[in-house]
């Protein structure tokens, strides 16, 4: 009975380590406290405006990533010691419900000191990156888009608009306004520009009654080709849209694209204005 006794005592030591083995300590996280993101000049590069819709970030720790986070963000870091975090802007994709990391801004990376427990505030910075291909049209000084049938009575024109009622900043922006007698419009501009393969986006500042559709037009074996690639929902209230403009482009390779521009009157309305300010094709060369 004493031997049985002797092991028993050694068995169950061995299954309390045993425990300790399975359900190790937990790590005591320190947070990071990200309440916003603004944009920033890149320095000796023209980028337009600075406004964004930076909706989430990609968070790495020592180059491991920590997943996705909505801002505002509190960020939970395990770590052993000190280290650097770098937080990689993200925005919706076409509008969508999904967000994907922005290549065009900079991530924002700096170091935290080692304390468990502790929150440390940090409001994100980004730039746009200094080797990104900015188309930027602002309004600021005239106005690049002409009908694209010039014969459509029907059909408005997108004018440049100083009163400041309809800019979203600056001094310019561009208007639709839409009747009975010129219940639609669709334009392009009169002067087609580059844009680099692989990831490109339209961005665009947009306030609207009616839905608006963008899309590019290209020349591929000699014959001219147009797609209308997404469109915005109406809007009382000034928003920003990041429009994928890849799938596109990779499937007709071009050096020369126009961007197109078409809205009409819905059912149920005799009018509807449409205000677009800076309008940017992004790419890579």
């Amino acid at each position: 009975m004493k031997v049985n006794f002797f092991y028993f005592l050694i068995i169950a030591g061995l299954a309390v380590a045993g425990c300790d083995m399975v359900n190790p300590e937990e790590k005591t996280p320190l947070y990071v406290s990200v309440d916003s993101f603004s944009v920033v000049p890149t320095p000796g590069k023209d980028v337009g405006s600075l406004s964004h819709d930076i909706k989430s970030v990609l968070v790495y720790f020592n180059n491991q990533s920590v997943g996705y986070y909505n801002i505002p963000a509190r960020i939970p870091i395990l770590a052993d010691g000190p280290g650097q975090v770098q937080l990689v802007p993200a925005v919706s994709f076409s509008g969508l419900n999904y967000v994907r990391e922005y290549p065009y801004y900079h991530p924002d990376t700096f170091q935290i000191a080692y304390n468990p427990g502790t929150v440390v505030k940090h409001t994100g910075i980004t730039r746009y990156r200094t080797n990104a291909m900015i188309k930027v049209e602002d309004f600021e000084n005239g106005n690049p888009f002409i009908k694209v049938n010039a014969g459509n009575s029907a059909d408005t024109v997108l004018k440049q608009e100083k009163n400041p009622a309809y800019v979203f900043e600056g001094q310019g922006a561009g208007f639709i306004s839409l009747t009975t007698s010129h219940p639609s419009c669709e334009v392009i501009t009169n002067q087609s520009f580059p844009i680099g393969q692989g990831n490109s986006y339209l961005e665009v500042n947009y306030k609207c009654d009616v839905p608006v559709h963008f899309g590019l037009q290209t020349t591929a074996n000699g014959t001219i080709v147009a797609r209308y690639l997404y469109g915005v929902y109406a809007t009382d209230t000034w928003k920003k849209v990041y429009i994928g403009l890849s799938e596109f482009t990779g499937e007709y390779k071009s050096s020369a694209y126009n961007l197109m521009i078409k809205t009409q009157l819905v059912d149920g309305k005799t009018e509807a204005q449409i205000m677009l300010d800076n309008i940017k094709i992004v790419s890579f060369p």
